[in-house]
C-alpha cells in the first residue's frame, strides 16, 4: 500500500495550525531574575519576617487574609498596613542564582 503524499502547502498549514512562537529568550531569562518579596516590618519599622509569596505571610500572621492581601498588592503600590500596626512592603528584588 502506497500511502498518500502530502503537498508542500499541506505541511505547512498543518504546521502553522499547531505552532506558537517562542518567547523571547531575552525576556525570559530577565523574568527569571527578578522576583517579588514581601517584608513585615515592625511598628519600629524593623523587619520581622520576609516571605517569597502571600502563603508563607498567612502561616506567619495566620489572623491575615490571603484574599485581602492578595486584593491589596494587586490594586495598591502602596504597603499593607494591618490591625496590630504591621506594614507588609511588597519588593522587587533580583535574584543572585537560578
Amino acid at each position: 500500500m502506497m500511502s498518500k503524499t502530502r503537498t508542500l502547502n499541506q505541511l505547512r498549514q498543518s504546521r502553522d495550525a499547531v505552532y506558537t512562537p517562542p518567547k523571547s529568550h531575552q525576556d525570559s531569562m530577565t523574568k527569571r531574575l527578578v522576583g517579588d518579596i514581601y517584608v513585615i516590618m515592625d511598628q519600629e519599622g524593623n523587619p520581622a519576617v520576609a516571605c517569597d509569596d502571600v502563603d508563607c505571610l498567612i502561616q506567619a500572621r495566620p489572623e491575615w487574609s490571603a484574599q485581602e492581601l492578595n486584593s491589596h498588592f494587586d490594586q495598591h503600590s502602596e504597603p499593607f498596613l494591618a490591625s496590630n500596626g504591621e506594614r507588609v512592603h511588597q519588593v522587587q528584588r533580583k535574584k543572585l542564582r537560578v
